[in-house]
């Protein structure tokens, strides 16, 4: 999985856009303060997952998980680097749902 780097700040950034075929995300922060990880853009220090220095966090369709909404990042105070890694394509049952609609 190709990776790419952002600095995280106070402010609410959006870190992964929506994208319909993104099966995976996966952020691993390499700082040294926690970050909070929301698919809230309102809720991101508040509500947010926290996301401690050292820590990964991420979502996987192949797990039932909702990996292609976007997904907003903040810290409460400071900067930290976070690096994020996706992947993307079909799911075998994706493609099976597919073959099974063509027939209908």
């Amino acid at each position: 999985m190709p990776e790419r780097q952002i600095t995280v700040t106070t402010t609410v950034q959006q870190a992964l856009a929506y994208n319909k075929d993104r099966t995976t995300w996966i952020m691993h922060n390499r700082g040294t303060v926690e970050a909070f990880v929301s698919q809230d853009r309102s809720a991101v220090v508040s509500g947010g997952f926290p996301l401690l220095a050292g820590g990964f966090v991420g979502k996987r369709r192949r797990d039932g998980e909702e990996a292609r909404r976007a997904v907003f990042v903040a810290v409460a105070a400071t900067t930290t680097d976070v690096r994020i890694s996706e992947e993307f394509g079909d799911l075998p049952e994706d493609r099976l749902l597919r073959a099974l609609e063509a027939r209908s």
